[in-house]
Order: C-alpha cells, then sequence, then structure tokens
C-alpha cells in the first residue's frame, strides 16, 4: 500500500466531512428596551412657508404609526413670537413667509416628551456672476466623456458661507422639452474643483454638490464642475436638439450644511458589496435639543446655462 497517499486521502476525506457538516447553537439576545424620542423634520426657505413634521422614533423591530399629532409649536422670527403652527394632514403649519436674513425658532411642547428648541439663520440669496457649459470636455478614466460648467460665485463676507449645487439637464426639441430619467448627473470623482474635492465626497457619488467658502472666504471664486450624463439614461438628446443644463443654487444654513453631508454618509453605508462589506453606521447630525431630526434653511436661485456654442 502506498501508505503516503492513503494518508492523504483519508485527510481529504476527513475534511470534506467537517466542512460539509454545520451547527446550530440558539443564542438569546438581550435587546435593552427602547425609550422613544421625539423627532423634527423641517427644510424651509426664502420666501415660502414654514412647515414642520413630528414623529417619534420606534424599535428597529416595529413599524407602528410614529407622527405625533398633539403637539403646540411657536415659531419665532428674530426672537420674536410671530405665530402658533396649525395642524394640516399630517404635519404643522405657518402663515409665516420664511425671509432672507432672518432668523427662527421653534418651541415644541408635547404631552409625553421635553419641551424640544431649536433654530436656525435663513442665508441671504447667493450672488452668481458668470455661468457657462461647455460639451465633450475630456474622456474619463473609464471611457466617459465629460462635459464642464462654470459658475462664478460672489461670496458673502464676515460670514462662514455654505452651498449646494444641483444641476440637471434640459433637451429642447421640436416637439417638447425632456428632462433626464433621473434628473440629476454623474460628477467626476477624481477630476474636479479643488473646492469639491475638499469636502470629500464625491467618490459617494452624491446627486448634489455640498460645498463651503472654506477655500475663498469673502471672495469671487469660479468653480468648474466635471461631470457625464453617460449613465443616467438620459432621454431625448437627438443629433439636432438643444441640451442645456438647468442649476439650483442654494445658499444653505451650517445646519443644513451637516446634517446633508451626514445624511449622503448615512445612505451610501447602507449598501455593501462582496468587496467593501458593509459600512459603520454613521450617526446623524441633529440641531434639535432634547429630540433628534433637522430645523434648517436654504435660500436658492435657479437658472439656465446655456452650452457655449
Amino acid at each position: 500500500m502506498n501508505e503516503p497517499r492513503y494518508c492523504m486521502k483519508k485527510l481529504f476525506l476527513i475534511l470534506v466531512f467537517f466542512t460539509s457538516i454545520s451547527c446550530f447553537k440558539e443564542v438569546a439576545i438581550d435587546i435593552p428596551r427602547h425609550e422613544p424620542l421625539p423627532v423634527v423634520n423641517s427644510i424651509f426657505f426664502s420666501d415660502s412657508k414654514i412647515a414642520l413634521t413630528l414623529g417619534k422614533t420606534q424599535p428597529i423591530l416595529e413599524n407602528g404609526n410614529v407622527t405625533i399629532e398633539n403637539g403646540l409649536i411657536k415659531l419665532y422670527e428674530d426672537e420674536m413670537l410671530k405665530d402658533t403652527m396649525y395642524l394640516v394632514g399630517s404635519s404643522f403649519s405657518s402663515s409665516i413667509i420664511a425671509k432672507a436674513g432672518k432668523s427662527y425658532k421653534v418651541e415644541i411642547e408635547t404631552p409625553d416628551f421635553s419641551t424640544l428648541y431649536s433654530k436656525d439663520r435663513l442665508p441671504n440669496y447667493p450672488r452668481l456672476s458668470f455661468l457657462n457649459y461647455k460639451d465633450s470636455v475630456y474622456i474619463g478614466e473609464e471611457g466617459d466623456l465629460f462635459s464642464q460648467a462654470s459658475i462664478t460665485i460672489d461670496d458673502e463676507p464676515d460670514y462662514d458661507n455654505f452651498y449646494e449645487l444641483i444641476m440637471f439637464m434640459k433637451a429642447e426639441t421640436e416637439d417638447d422639452i425632456y428632462n433626464s430619467n433621473i434628473g440629476y448627473l454623474l460628477y467626476d470623482s477624481v477630476n474636479n474643483d479643488i473646492v469639491f474635492q475638499n469636502e470629500g465626497l464625491l467618490n459617494y457619488y452624491p446627486y448634489n454638490l455640498l460645498f463651503s467658502d472654506e477655500l475663498f472666504d469673502g471672495k469671487k471664486q469660479t468653480l468648474r464642475i466635471n461631470f457625464t450624463m453617460s449613465n443616467t439614461g438620459f432621454i431625448g438628446a437627438h443629433k439636432n436638439d438643444v441640451v442645456n443644463l438647468i442649476m439650483h443654487l442654494r445658499h444653505v444654513s451650517k445646519n443644513y450644511y451637516e446634517y446633508n453631508k451626514t445624511l449622503t454618509l448615512h445612505y451610501e453605508n447602507q449598501f455593501g458589496d462582496i468587496w467593501d462589506g458593509v459600512g459603520e453606521p454613521v450617526p446623524m447630525f441633529t440641531n434639535i435639543e432634547n429630540g433628534y431630526g433637522i430645523f434648517a434653511g436654504y435660500s436658492e436661485v435657479t437658472d439656465t446655462i446655456y452650452k457655449e456654442r
């Protein structure tokens, strides 16, 4: 008998046996009792009424109604009481029109929780002085054709300013006007303006571009945005169509900026793959005292960026 060969065969059979069986063991998990906390959600903007939804947290395995409808909500403008918000459907509304440059505060009383407080200053409208769009500027690392938009911002001095840029395509045809299917663009995560790279979010493929004036405080700054629509399912772009950009530039509060940065990371870490696994949970930013959520605002200008001829 070939003893080494016999031993190898025996070892192989043993390995197959142990790898083909599995063991089960029931483990009791002591899940701590969940103590609900109130959640406020209010994103407001200039020249619109302030609205707010009020709810509460619940255990991860439950799926019940978390809406709070019996809250007393006082709304202040520049520290002066202006309104008591009233319930309309599932949200609370106000008759007060938010104004750029004003500060707003809410004081929320509910039967089951401590009084909630939050405040935010609504920034002034952003100042634009130049818009431009060049089609098909370069080919990216994976063969995508990238275009470039340019905008010049006149940054407001004496403040730490924060912005959000949202863009999508529009094709004008003889018959109709089409928007891209998903509405937004894919931004180059490798080759883009240093202002956007400084935020550290481009690798998460955001639909929006959040940025601060850290690198151009109080100055005029031209930003160059490299993007592609190769993977956006854009429709209506025939050879003779006129394709332009619709741009929304928001001057946002610091609270809005911090909340949406963590929201981008939170969404990204909900997904995983076999290479990177699942990301770590990201604690959401909140500016609600005695609760969770957000109360923040922005002022927005919208314009069309026409393709350079």
